[in-house]
């Protein structure tokens, strides 16, 4: 089965982090957590007491986040942060509950959970390692990323995963990541103030929170030893067997596209260009569409020497989309046979995430106030709506006339009509039989003229006039 990228990193956590036979702690994180959003979603006096605590001690709460339902990684470490940053007050508000015998009965095992030594160290050590792995996986997911570029993201993953294992870290540090400091059975917190969750860091405040009554039970350092030795080592090589296909060489020939890949001899870059020229034939030939990627070898070599100083002139500080962007539109007679390969570079999309969000977009458009929504003007929405950065602004234009034009058809069935002027729906209004009604039209004046008063015949036939005007 081919997974794109996103699929494949969730993957390859799926098979290591997430692995009940090889490490048990992050699904029971995981499954805490979950727990614990139902917990609160169903007890809305248990969300109040909290929140009710949290104000009474001057810091700021948050809400629960639902983990579950979602394979991406960013959703599981905000549920964490979450947890993470209400911890002392949740333990409060949970020890006060269960003294009071008046909530429910899975307090008090939720309670000794969070006063277990080695679920906070787990808790922290986990929420350092998705903060390396979630930019990864957000760049996945926004397909951010070229082809070319997907071993070198996760090549620079696996580097930073190699650093924390190596890092040894104690379990005072490993909490400290998570603003703690553990004293015998006393935790410390470092908990934001109230209402400063939304100013800028450097205007911040903070409050330090203490909470007395943590268990330490089996040695809390066994976690931070099964994740450097075991669970590390398991997640890079994960990566490496998920993502073993883009370190092929037709990839690593694409980084010519990318000017900070440039290297400092252009005949290098050359080289690059003219195998992947060869082998997008070969694969054009195999399939008979050899106008595919008609490229001349024999211009490319002018083309690059040419391309590459105009990039260093024009576009200096230009990203690659940018770039493309612009010779795609401006310089595409200049440089045919390069702007032919690039096509196909940036035509092979790692990530299917635009897809999806297609689907996501098509089901915004699609609700109740808008059911009447044809088939055609649907898809021209969507169209508008994921294209918009490729479409230019003639393209968008003569979509948006082509769908006015249709709207405005003679002949076509709308709930609401158009009128163009009082004539068109007087004339409307009549009656096939137009003989009869202007003899009962004459009937009504002449009944008229009795009832009016004297003079005032003059007035009153002007303004009729002026109305059918």
């Amino acid at each position: 089965t081919i997974h794109c990228i996103s699929h494949r990193f969730e993957l390859a956590l799926k098979d290591s982090l997430l692995n009940n036979k090889l490490n048990k702690t992050t699904a029971d994180v995981r499954d805490f957590l979950i727990s614990l959003f139902y917990l609160f979603k169903k007890s809305p006096k248990l969300s109040r007491m909290m929140k009710a605590t949290g104000n009474t001690m001057d810091v700021q709460t948050y809400k629960f986040k639902k983990v579950h339902g979602t394979r991406f990684v960013a959703h599981l470490r905000l549920g964490l942060r979450a947890l993470i940053n209400d911890y002392v007050i949740l333990l409060q508000t949970l020890e006060h509950c269960v003294a009071t015998k008046k909530m429910s009965p899975k307090l008090p095992a939720t309670l000794r959970k969070l006063q277990d030594v080695r679920f906070l160290t787990a808790c922290c050590f986990l929420l350092q390692l998705l903060d390396i792995l979630t930019p990864l996986s957000l760049a996945f997911e926004k397909a951010s990323v070229l082809s070319h570029e997907v071993q070198i993201q996760v090549l620079q993953t696996q580097v930073q995963l190699q650093e924390l294992a190596k890092e040894d870290k104690s379990l005072q540090e490993v909490l400290k990541y998570g603003g703690f400091e553990l004293k015998d059975s006393v935790v410390e917190q470092r908990m934001l103030k109230l209402g400063h969750h939304r100013k800028p860091d450097v205007q911040k405040q903070y409050v330090m929170m203490s909470y007395d009554g943590m268990k330490r039970g089996c040695q809390p350092e066994t976690v931070i030893s099964t994740y450097c030795n075991q669970v590390l080592p398991a997640i890079e090589k994960s990566l490496n067997d998920r993502f073993e296909t883009f370190d092929d060489k037709v990839f690593q020939n694409m980084r010519w596209i990318d000017p900070s890949l440039w290297n400092e001899d252009p005949m290098e870059d050359l080289q690059q260009l003219k195998f992947l020229a060869n082998h997008l034939q070969k694969r054009s030939a195999s399939v008979d569409s050899p106008e595919v990627c008609d490229v001349k070898e024999a211009m490319l070599e002018k083309e690059w020497k040419d391309f590459r100083l105009l990039c260093k002139t024009l576009y200096p500080k230009f990203t690659t989309k940018q770039l493309w962007k612009q010779i795609f539109i401006y310089r595409r007679k200049n440089y045919p046979n390069i702007c032919k390969l690039a096509e196909c570079v940036l035509s092979v999309g790692p990530s299917n995430s635009s897809v999806e969000a297609g689907f996501s977009h098509l089901t915004a458009l699609l609700n109740d106030r808008r059911l009447s929504l044809s088939h055609e003007t649907m898809e021209n929405l969507l169209l508008l709506k994921v294209n918009h950065l490729v479409l230019t602004a003639s393209e968008r234009e003569d979509i948006l006339q082509k769908a006015l034009d249709e709207f405005l058809k003679p002949g076509q069935k709308r709930k609401q009509k158009m009128d163009d002027g009082l004539e068109e729906h007087t004339e409307k209004r009549k009656k096939p039989n137009e003989e009869e009604g202007e003899e009962s039209e004459n009937e009504e004046i002449e009944v008229l003229e009795e009832d009016l008063p004297s003079g005032e015949e003059d007035l009153y036939f002007s303004d009729i006039s002026d109305i059918e005007h």
